[in-house]
């Protein structure tokens, strides 16, 4: 039996729901993939589809599907950012082109802006 968690996407939504990891590991709230496999995905330079959404890329070149940013911890998240910023995220033909949800980044950089 998989551990329950809060969705934090659920939270978002406004309405809390306990939902778990499926056994193919996708969220049984909102069916994102786990965001360990996509962070390995986007390590591995696979290719990142962007949308409408200030929250959402797809993953699909190995059948994946969706991915909802609010399972980021703050560390893959930082992560994440950093990978963009360096260039090294491979979104295809489309870079993102709304503002992106990562949790915990913009408070990271709002710290650092005034201790320096």
């Amino acid at each position: 039996m998989s551990e329950k968690f809060i969705c934090p996407r659920s939270r978002i939504d406004g309405r809390p729901f306990e939902a778990e990891w499926r056994a193919n590991r996708t969220c049984s709230y909102d069916g994102s993939m786990h965001p360990d496999d996509f962070m390995d995905y986007v390590r591995a330079g696979k290719e990142v589809g962007s949308t409408d959404k200030a929250y959402k890329f797809y993953a699909s070149a190995d059948g994946f599907g969706k991915f909802y940013t609010p399972h980021l911890s703050e560390e893959q998240a930082w992560e994440f950012h950093e990978l963009w910023t360096a260039g090294s995220i491979n979104f295809g033909m489309f870079q993102p082109y709304v503002p992106i949800y990562l949790p915990g980044v913009l408070a990271r950089l709002n710290r650092e802006a005034e201790e320096s």
